[in-house]
């Protein structure tokens, strides 16, 4: 079977028209995103009227247009300026839109940074951006997922990790002294150099999963970490960990407390047990999770799940979605993104 790199290295030996073709077949996978980016935006954002993206106003008006010809619109309610690609992960590219497609695929394949970008002919610094830029707006795709039915739920633990936060820079300390991945730990036990990790997965395959806190999570932070996600009649499955009882007690959830490898009345948690070896295994293979990103690659965990449960059906919305969900990424601020997440 050829690779995909022969695949492309064929495609660029193609005439023009030869390369409009497999365009158009590539793009068919992923509907009306064979329009321009505008075009594709105006559709799905704007299609059942103008909303402004900034306060969600309906008293808009044009407002002139870009240097580049674009259509520029102002909302009377909040007075901001915005256009079809205002926060999105499209907004100041000048990509076409099958460049992103393309780079969407060769995520959910989990190709490394260097060989997308190679891929998508970009350079590594901009699929370093662009890959965060999507999974910022995953994760707000994310957020809006519920479980329901039997749910499984459980912490699991990561070292804290400063990747990426270099020892040079003018608005970073290190709070320790560097070390190699995966270097012993100060501390036995739970402490605060372990990033604690909540999860939860239902019987249907979705799953959930966010950065807590350093240390041992309380019952506030698992209010947080639940809060709205969870539909009624839920029956959550956990360990004896009292902060999920005291959780489940407080929104009147049935509670099922088990042991590891206990079996009782058809309910266990051994689904979120192996969810957490999924996750470590998928994590791996990034040779080290900076903390400061971490959340963004377990909603990228979560979505991968969805893909992997439903198939190719899932993907086109899934991705769709992400281009179109309201994010405020600016590439010159991602480094001054906190070296642990606030929800941490």
């Amino acid at each position: 079977m050829l690779s995909l790199q022969d695949i492309l290295d064929g495609i660029r030996t193609l005439s023009e028209d030869e390369k409009q073709v497999v365009k158009a077949e590539l793009i068919s996978r992923f509907p009306q995103m064979g329009d321009d980016p505008d075009t594709y935006l105006a559709n799905e954002r704007f299609g059942k009227g103008l909303r402004c993206p900034l306060c969600g106003g309906t008293h808009i008006h044009r407002n002139g247009h870009t240097p580049e010809g674009r259509q520029r619109y102002i909302c009377r309610e909040c007075g901001k300026t915005f256009g079809t690609r205002s926060r999105t992960i499209l907004a100041g590219t000048r990509k076409d839109i099958a460049v992103w497609s393309l780079y969407l695929e060769c995520m959910f394949m989990g190709y490394s940074l260097r060989k997308t970008a190679k891929v998508c002919e970009i350079s590594l610094p901009t699929a370093f951006h662009w890959r965060h830029k999507i999974l910022d707006a995953l994760r707000e795709v994310m957020q809006q997922l519920r479980l329901g039915g039997v749910v499984e739920a459980d912490e699991t633990y990561l070292k804290v990790s400063y990747k990426g936060n270099h020892s040079k820079s003018k608005r970073f300390t290190m709070p320790r002294a560097s070390r190699h991945r995966g270097g012993e730990l100060h501390q036995s036990g739970i402490s605060k150099e372990l990033v604690c990790i909540s999860c939860a997965i239902s019987r249907d395959g979705k799953s959930l999963a966010s950065a807590l806190t350093l240390g041992r999570a309380s019952q506030q932070d698992m209010i947080v970490f639940f809060d709205g996600r969870l539909e009624d009649g839920t029956v959550l499955c956990t360990d004896h960990e009292p902060a999920y009882h005291a959780y489940a007690r407080r929104l009147g959830l049935r509670h099922v407390r088990l042991e590891t490898q206990e079996v009782r009345e058809g309910y266990t948690i051994q689904r979120i047990n192996a969810y957490h070896r999924r996750l470590k295994d998928f994590l791996s293979g990034f040779h080290g999770v900076s903390t400061k990103y971490l959340d963004n690659y377990l909603a990228w965990n979560s979505a991968r799940d969805m893909v992997s449960l439903r198939g190719a059906e899932e993907e086109a919305p899934l991705l769709q979605e992400a281009l179109t969900a309201p994010v405020d990424t600016i590439v010159r601020t991602m480094r001054d993104r906190p070296a642990v997440p606030a929800g941490a």
